[in-house]
């Protein structure tokens, strides 16, 4: 696991180096290139923990649950 944090901390040293190389910034100018990167993982991951809270909290055995409240009208 040490080699794995060691390998994305020397990748994300190297996307420095070229993010701040005139070079590559004139190239993305050039083309325009959009530099904007989100990580999706947070999102995912919060969409699937209130998936997660939503059916807990619909068969929770402190309430009644009810079939016909799933059924729209």
């Amino acid at each position: 696991m040490n080699t794995t944090l060691d390998r994305l901390i020397e990748i994300e040293n190297e996307r420095q180096e070229t993010m701040n190389d005139p070079k590559f910034q004139k190239w993305s100018r050039y083309l325009r290139v959009s530099v904007e990167y989100k990580d999706k993982e947070p999102i995912y991951r919060a969409k699937e923990m209130m998936r997660d809270y939503d059916y807990n909290r619909m068969f929770s055995r402190r309430r009644s649950f009810n079939i016909f409240s799933l059924i729209k009208n």
